[in-house]
């Protein structure tokens, strides 16, 4: 077995690491495979590694080396991290960092975000510098099972038969599962691709003619960079998707003589940004994450250069002190030192976390943005009392259609939390002669009800070890309820209005024809289906960077995004039903000649990027009700 150093796969490291990069600048639709690539990287990597050093390595000395090699620069980024956050970030967005940082210490945070969100395409990246450490945590899971499986197995014939065995067994459950969120979050429906890798360490290496070699890694490496430009966020992945991608990181490694992708490979950049991947891996997001935070409407060119200037300083930093351990006057090569400082820094790290410690008030930005965080704070919690005294969180109304006078002029809004607060709006603005109700339907609804997701086996499996349905079965009942509800509501029949309000998106409105067929199954009301509205950079960061009314105010305007386009096809399927269905464009009501009052005499109308505060929806619905209901 070979034990030479392979230059090859430090260029492999770079382009994934790249890859990674550009994604999270947006710049490379299916850069998120980089991080497969690692994966069967360090699969052949691991491989390698014990099987040629088994006879002096025991299963702790291989743990503690892994453990030493990804542990000390992490924690030294979650400690960085914390520091500048907590300077930067408003003290609630800063949980989004705490709660993970606990997980990520503990090589635990694919659990963390798979417990806490939906799905990696669906996060709120911009509030969650520890985001890309879950790709570590499946890294150390798959050292341990691996390591646990390759020193129990002495003879490699077993080792193969078994690393064969957990790839297809692996391979066929992540494809059964693909684009759920535990195949992308969980080690075992990634193993497949670690044990891509260990196979090509394990396979006998073929003599080849210099021009077949040579023509499959170019097609390989082109096969890499077509997945890299055309995979997005709407493939199924991992599943069969990735082990494409696999499949060709592996066969590049397994062909590895002087060909000319090996020598491209082996460039002296290359190979030095491969070198210093890891801790630029690190780095990286986090430090787009803070750019990212202070500009909000999104980044110019000169940002990016300066995004790829630090991130390349400071992963030099990293590699040069945190990677080579080296830092300390003291050494932790040896095992108790490295325990100790392992114990030392967790606890630090979980210390950090705590409440005493996040809610300390040193915020760099200016007392006039403090002020108009808290005016904006203050219309939040004014919209929150409201909305609480007259809903149900997540469900609808207090008032409900049983209680239908039949006598009034009876409107039902239902949507997502975009007809909540439009249902605010209405109960400011109307009087006795009419009855306002509202149903909680959130976006996508329409589309499980007709998708009706299945469970898998490993689904039912995970359900009853952790009590845990799947996000896509929770969510079909959960809407399928909502349904239901209406469904039995007698007084259906006797609405005079149906408004409809979502933050609609292009697969939403392929479905609206799900909420036509019910209503004129079950009402005869008349169905207004209200626009996407106005969408503005996120408020409490675009004052931090204007901190005066006038200047924030025409700030979010000049990066205001209308939706006319959208709308405009939005309302094109609309008209092509009965005239008992319109279409109404809510824009005309927030903003008069192309300038939107989110802010007007020093009140708030907007209360983040999308919704409105008390005010606003006040304001928004008396135009409404002036223009529609009093023809």
């Amino acid at each position: 077995m070979k034990s030479e150093f392979r230059k090859d796969i430090q260029g492999l490291r770079a382009i994934a690491v790249i890859s990674i990069f550009l994604y999270h600048l947006n710049l490379l639709n299916g850069g998120f495979v980089g991080v497969d690539i690692f994966f069967v990287i360090s699969g052949y990597v691991i491989t390698k590694s014990i099987l040629t050093n088994k006879k002096k390595l025991t299963f702790k000395d291989y743990i503690f080396k892994r453990l030493r090699r990804l542990f000390i620069p992490l924690f030294f980024l979650i400690v960085f991290t914390f520091l500048v956050i907590n300077l930067i970030f408003i003290p609630h967005h800063i949980d989004h960092f705490s709660k993970s940082s606990n997980y990520s210490i503990l090589f635990a945070s694919n659990f963390y975000f798979w417990q806490n969100t939906n799905h990696y395409f669906d996060l709120d990246k911009t509030l969650q510098p520890l985001l890309h450490t879950w790709s570590l945590g499946v890294e150390m899971q798959f050292y341990v099972i691996f390591g646990v499986i390759i020193f129990v197995l002495n003879h490699n014939k077993k080792l193969l038969f078994v690393l064969i065995f957990l790839f297809f067994i692996s391979l066929i459950f992540s494809e059964a599962n693909a684009d759920r969120e535990m195949s992308f979050w969980l080690m075992p429906f990634r193993l497949f691709e670690f044990i891509i890798g260990s196979l090509v360490f394990l396979i006998p290496k073929k003599k080849l003619s210099y021009f077949f070699e040579n023509t499959l890694s170019i097609l390989c490496l082109l096969f890499i960079i077509v997945g890299l430009i055309f995979y997005n966020e709407n493939y199924k992945f991992p599943g069969i998707n990735a082990l494409y991608i696999c499949l060709a990181t592996g066969l590049l490694i397994y062909l590895n003589n002087e060909n000319l992708i090996y020598k491209i490979l082996s460039s002296s950049l290359v190979n030095y940004v491969g070198k210093i991947s890891y801790s630029l891996y690190l780095v990286h997001w986090p430090v787009i994450v803070l750019f990212l935070y202070f500009h909000p409407a999104g980044l110019i060119f000169f940002d990016y250069v300066l995004i790829f200037t630090i991130s390349i300083f400071l992963s030099i930093i990293f590699h040069k002190y945190f990677e080579n351990f080296d830092f300390l006057k003291f050494k932790i090569n040896s095992q108790l030192n490295f325990s100790l400082f392992l114990i030392f820094a967790t606890v630090l790290v979980f210390i950090l976390s705590l409440e005493t410690i996040k809610n300390i008030n040193y915020k760099l930005y200016s007392k006039n943005s403090k002020k108009l965080l808290e005016l904006k704070n203050l219309a939040s919690i004014e919209r929150s009392v409201f909305l609480e005294k007259n809903t149900i969180l997540y469900e609808g109304s207090k008032k409900k259609l049983l209680d239908l006078d039949i006598n009034k002029i009876n409107l039902l809004i239902i949507g997502d939390s975009h007809s909540e607060d439009l249902y605010a709006g209405f109960l400011q603005n109307v009087d006795d002669k009419y009855g306002i109700y509202w149903q909680h339907l959130p976006l996508e609804c329409n589309k499980a009800i007709i998708l009706k997701p299945d469970w898998h086996i490993t689904e039912k499996i995970l359900f009853h070890l952790i009590d845990r349905k799947p996000w896509t079965q929770i969510f079909y009942e959960m809407c399928s309820k909502y349904y239901k509800d209406l469904e039995n509501s007698e007084k259906l029949k006797n609405l005079d209005y149906i408004l409809i309000s979502m933050k609609w998106d292009d697969e939403e409105i392929k479905y609206i024809n799900q909420f036509l067929d019910f209503f004129n199954k079950h009402s005869n009301a008349k169905i207004v289906f209200l626009s996407k509205r106005v969408q503005i950079p996120d408020i409490e960061r675009s004052i931090i960077i204007k901190d005066n009314i006038d200047d924030l105010n025409l700030f979010l305007n000049k990066n205001k995004k209308t939706y006319k386009k959208f709308n405009n096809n939005f309302e094109g399927k609309v008209n092509k039903f009965s005239k008992n269905v319109i279409f109404y464009d809510l824009n005309k009501f927030i903003c008069e000649e192309e300038i939107c009052n989110f802010l007007k005499d020093n009140k708030f109308n907007y209360i983040d990027y999308s919704h409105f505060s008390l005010n606003g929806s006040k304001n928004v619905i008396k135009k409404f009700l002036t223009v529609y209901f009093e023809k």
